[in-house]
């Protein structure tokens, strides 16, 4: 039972994993729009307020 609960883990971690690789790439995609002035207005969206920025 044990094993298939772990199973079941690292599935649903491994989705996580895919769905944040996405989010970011998203993010870059949208940063690089960013960039060219199209979105800057846009402030009901903004992915960089989600994103930490370092």
């Amino acid at each position: 039972m044990d094993t298939a609960l772990n199973d079941i883990c690292i599935s649903s971690w491994k989705t996580l994993r895919e769905d944040a690789r996405i989010m970011i790439m998203k993010h870059m995609f949208l940063k690089v729009f960013d960039l060219s002035g199209t979105s800057r207005n846009n402030t009901l969206y903004d992915p960089s307020s989600l994103v930490p920025s370092k």
